[in-house]
Formats: C-alpha cells, structure tokens, sequence
C-alpha cells in the first residue's frame, strides 16, 4: 500500500509540473519524468505491475516514432486506451513524463502502454516493465558520438531482449541480420519482412552495414538488397541465413503518391512512398495482433495509413505543396533521397544539418550518404540550413551537384526563400525539406503557421478516429 501511495504521489507532483511548464508554454516533454523518478525510483515497475503485460516496446534506429504511432492508432481505433510518448521522447525521463501525464486514475481491461524507445535504454527498463511486445526495427549508424560503434547498440539490444519475460513476444525485422543478431535464445521470436523480389536492388553505391556475418565472421552474400543492409541475405560461411518473414508485405507497387500492399491477405494503401515505411507497418501489424487484436479489427486501418510527424509530411504553404521529412543518419537520407527522385515537379530541395547534442555532433556521416542522387532529378535548386549549412553545401558541391546552392544558415529563414524562388519561376512546384532533429518541430510550427497540414493526419500529436472505428462510436 506504501509503495501505491508513494506512486501516485510521484505521478501527481510531475502532472503538476508538467502543467506549470505548459502555462509558461514550454513543451514538458521530459522534466515532469525526471521528478517522478526522483521521488520513487520504482516508478517503472509500478507501471508494470498497472499494465500487466499489455506493454509494447519499439527500439532501433530508424522507423521507431511511425511504427509506435502506428501501434497506437490502431489500438485506439478497436476502443483501447493507450499511453504513449507520441512526440518521441524515448529516454527514461521522456518515457516517465507520458505515464505522467496520461494515465488514467482508473483501470480498464482495454488499455496498453506503447513506447518507442531509444537503443540505450531499452535494457535499463525492460525488466521493470515486463513488456508483452518488443519490435526491433533495424539497425544503422546513428550519432556515432553517443553511440560508438554500431556493435555495441546491437549487443545492447540484444542483452535487453535476454532479460525480457517469457510471455514476451520479440518481434525482429528478419531483413536485418544485425537485428536477427539480437534475436534472443529461448525465447518467442517471430521475424517480419518483405517478399518482394521486384524491389530487389543489386549492390550498389550506397554505404552498407552490417557485412560480415555475426556469427561465424564471414562476409555475407546477398541476392539483393530492398535497403540499406536489409535485403535477402544468407552467410556461406556458417549457412545462417534470413528467416522466412511473418508477418510479411506482398505485392508492393506504387500508387498515386504512396504504395499499396498486402499483408496477411489484408489490403494496405500507404500514403508514402517510402519502402521503409512498408516495413513500419509490418512492424505495427505484428506487435497488436501480439496484442491481440483480430486481421479483421486491423483490416479497416490498414487501408487508410498516414505517416506521422515529420515522416514525410504534407503541407499546402503559398499554394504550393512543401514535404517535411527528418533525416538523421545516411541510410535515412538515402531513403529520402529515393521518394525525391519518385515525386514529379520537385523545383527545390532544402537540407537543414544541425550538431546539437540531440542531432548527433558527428557530422561526418553525411559524406557517406548518396547525395550524388541530387544531380540526378534535375530540380532547380539546392538550399543549405543549420548549425552546419556550409558543410552540407560542400558535401553538395562534392557530389556534382551542377545547380545554384544556396546557403542560409536560419532554417525558417531559408524555408521561406526557397518557397519564394519557386513560386517565381513554377509556381506549382513541389519543396522538399530534410532536417536533422532540433530544427524539425520548429519547421512544422513554421509551416503549419504559414500554411496548413495537405492532409488530416493521425498519427501526428493526436489520433483522429477513422470513421467507423470503435473508437469513433465510442
């Protein structure tokens, strides 16, 4: 009993900060959690023991924030109430202040805590939390100034995993072998991925990870690659090889603006045309059918998919469509590099590179990202923001970027510039604009304050029912 009062006590001084930094107008989004883990250090455990294994945790490097809101929405949508750190704050102080400040006071047999979480600090809460799902997205270099090498998040994940409980369903994309490396023994292990030889790509100039296999060393051999390192992959060496997937996407093709799949048998329209968004929904599909949700309670979601914030999203600024996408790692840029290419009456591109502490202060990465693909498209111009811009704009220049480069260093600022050259010259052309994080959330205020969001989103800061979802009866 002392230690439930002790809980709540905690729980509701941080709700009491939280509410004090938002009247002062400042976004609470990690010290109403530092004060409830300092006035009882088992917080964890307690919303553990409240959730009693309908918890869900998403790690990796890339796709965590899209497939968490995902997994919410969903839930949402079948009447299930949810916490979650929706605007991706995924270390514990983050964490700690989304169960502050929405956990209801009363319990109810539908509700689920989902949480992506950052890489390194998985393993300081999994055992606390007894989760009921964990995703592995992927693995990719990614702020190599905290992380180090990219072995080590691996076996920090994997040693996570070790520790979860044995109701736990690890949920790994078996496309990655650095995230089949994490793959627990003795424990449940289901693997997700694409089968989907057509979009199969030969080696090519792109930097790759994860060459040699983890087991024995030796390097790995590829049919081919979907992205980054995942692909279809085996090592000659020991005769590991890549899992067959479930769940897996089927049929993929473009459609309008997006893609349209199949998974399970069930219909799926994906408003991106990023591939790696396919594997986000994989991702999300398998942990609440872990949860216990029905194909069919899913089958009206999955033909109705948005990305999220920041995920390449859509606003209508000036009349003219502008795309907000983050990039924070090469294999990420590649990625978005690619729906550049794919998206017709692009007039410029914007390429905002900040050095913060949340932004990764290595730099160095973007000499092994694909820019060379720029020269390629055969837009107007290219625009260089951030704490960085004169590096990017060399990096630009390196890869025979034959066009104007434009240099200012106010994200905002350069933003509005480029909005203004295009409507002189192609009034209806597209603005692509890629930043690294700290200047993300400011761009879209910037955005959404000058213009409005294309298209009604869900998974953004809050979850909008589809019509006919149980939630929107409710």
């Amino acid at each position: 009993m002392a230690q439930r009062w002790r809980f709540w006590a905690a729980l509701w001084t941080g709700r009491a900060v939280s509410r004090l930094l938002r009247a002062a107008g400042r976004k609470a989004t990690t010290l109403p959690g530092v004060v409830a883990l300092r006035l009882f250090p088992a917080f964890f455990a307690a919303v553990g023991e409240r959730f009693s294994g309908k918890i869900v945790l998403i790690t990796g490097t890339n796709g965590k924030t899209t497939t968490s809101n995902l997994v919410g929405g969903w839930l949402r949508d079948n009447g299930w109430r949810v916490v979650s750190n929706r605007l991706g704050a995924n270390l514990v102080q983050g964490l700690a202040t989304a169960v502050v400040e929405q956990l209801p006071l009363t319990r109810r047999e539908r509700e689920a805590a989902v949480f992506e979480v950052d890489e390194a600090t998985v393993e300081k809460i999994v055992e606390d939390l007894a989760p009921r799902v964990v995703v592995v997205t992927n693995f990719f270099r990614d702020q190599m100034d905290r992380y180090g090498e990219l072995d080590r998040v691996v076996d920090l994940v994997a040693g996570a995993l070790d520790r979860v409980p044995e109701s736990c369903v690890c949920l790994i994309n078996g496309d990655d072998p650095l995230a089949v490396r994490a793959a627990p023994n003795g424990k449940t292990v289901k693997f997700y991925g694409l089968e989907a030889p057509e979009w199969l790509e030969p080696a090519a100039r792109e930097v790759r990870e994860g060459k040699f296999c983890g087991i024995c060393g030796h390097p790995l051999s590829y049919s081919g690659f979907f992205y980054g390192q995942l692909g279809e992959w085996g090592c000659p060496g020991c005769g590991m090889e890549r899992p067959k997937p479930d769940p897996a996407a089927r049929h993929i093709r473009l459609s309008g603006g997006g893609l349209v799949f199949e998974v399970d048998g069930l219909p799926a329209e994906l408003n991106s045309p990023g591939l790696y968004n396919v594997y986000n929904v994989l991702a999300a599909y398998g942990a609440v059918r872990a949860l216990g949700l029905s194909a069919e309670q899913v089958r009206f979601g999955m033909a109705h998919i948005r990305t999220g914030l920041g995920r390449l999203e859509r606003f209508k600024v000036q009349d003219r469509p502008v795309v907000l996408a983050l990039v924070k790692n090469p294999t990420g840029l590649n990625e978005q590099l690619k729906v550049v290419e794919r998206t017709p009456d692009v007039t410029d591109v914007v390429l905002v590179l900040n050095d913060l502490y949340a932004d990764g202060t290595d730099v160095s990465w973007i000499w092994d990202a694909d820019l060379e693909r720029l020269k390629e498209k055969g837009f107007e111009r290219v625009w260089c923001a951030g704490t960085r811009a004169e590096d990017m704009a060399i990096r630009v220049r390196y890869a025979e970027w034959p066009g104007e480069i434009r240099v200012i260093r106010d994200p905002a600022a350069c933003v509005g510039a480029a909005l203004d050259a295009g409507r002189a010259d192609r009034p209806g052309g597209t603005v692509y604009i890629l930043t690294t994080y700290t200047s993300l959330y400011a761009l879209r205020d910037w955005l959404l304050h000058r213009g409005g969001v294309e298209d009604d989103d869900p998974q953004t800061d809050d979850w909008t029912p589809l019509p006919g979802s149980a939630r929107s009866v409710q």
